[in-house]
């Protein structure tokens, strides 16, 4: 290993590195490393879980800063369903707030164009359904040609009920729990809650708010991976490979008013 200073000087040879004898950086005049932080630039992914109720084809290709898409005749969306798209190595995701025959309009405006052959379909993202006899599963995926790298999950849950460490959410602790878990080729479980205590004991930040006036008590849990200090990896989706992060309703969750999930990251740029 060589030094230079500045100029043409002749390299200057260091000793052996060896653990006993490790590399003279800090504190040593005339050696020196510069480091410059820098946060990396690209899209960030910030997805809702939802549920998928139906498979929608566009009429017309999407315009970009336009809250209107038009479908194909024969589909069921009413206010309140999230519409998907994904394709053209691009993701949107927008609430219904209009219907009015095949003309839809989304609470955020298009930022992509999305052709009449992307893949597009209408979900539901509160997961207060009943899974107790059949699993209800949420989910989130990149589009073909992308990469995802999620850094965290975050859940929100709304009810009248005042909540504990003892329930989940507002309700009586959950026979089967709520499942997160990662699909590829196989599955890779990644934590299960079945009250609001297992959030924190998988090492998520929960806050409890308590309800004013006429409002509804609520919990949020956060479950960062990225990061030395939590799991110190990030969840990677491949587009291509049809990975996706999946959340699995195991119980009835109905009497809660709402749960809302979702997943925070970045595409992964080379």
């Amino acid at each position: 290993m060589s030094k230079r200073g500045q100029g043409p000087a002749s390299p200057v040879w260091l000793p052996h590195i060896t653990p006993s004898n490790p590399l003279p950086i800090y504190g040593a005049p005339g050696y020196s490393v510069d480091v410059a932080l820098q946060d990396q630039n690209s899209p960030i992914v910030n997805w809702i879980l939802h549920n998928d109720l139906e498979t929608l084809t566009l009429a017309a290709n999407t315009v970009v800063d336009q809250n209107t898409i038009t479908l194909q005749a024969g589909h069921s969306t009413v206010v309140g369903n999230i519409i998907n798209l994904l394709g053209n190595n691009s993701f949107y995701q927008g609430t219904v707030t209009n219907v009015a025959g095949n003309t839809i309009t989304l609470d955020i405006p298009v930022d992509h164009v999305f052709l009449t052959t992307d893949h597009i379909t209408r979900g539901n993202g509160n997961a207060n359904v009943d899974g107790s006899g059949t699993r209800v599963l949420f989910h989130g995926h990149p589009p073909p040609g992308q990469l995802w790298d999620i850094t965290y999950f975050s859940i929100v849950m709304l009810d009248d009920a005042a909540m504990d460490d003892s329930k989940f959410g507002s309700l009586a602790a959950l026979t089967n729990g709520l499942c997160l878990r990662k699909k590829n080729n196989v599955y890779d479980n990644i934590g299960v809650a079945k009250n609001n205590l297992d959030f924190k004991a998988q090492g998520c930040n929960v806050t409890y708010w308590e309800k004013s006036g006429g409002g509804e008590y609520s919990i949020q849990a956060v479950c960062r991976f990225a990061g030395q200090q939590n799991a110190g990896v990030t969840v990677r989706l491949d587009g291509d490979t049809d990975e996706e992060i999946e959340m699995i309703v195991q119980d009835d969750l109905r009497n809660l008013t709402q749960i809302s999930s979702v997943v925070v990251g970045h595409v992964v740029v080379n």
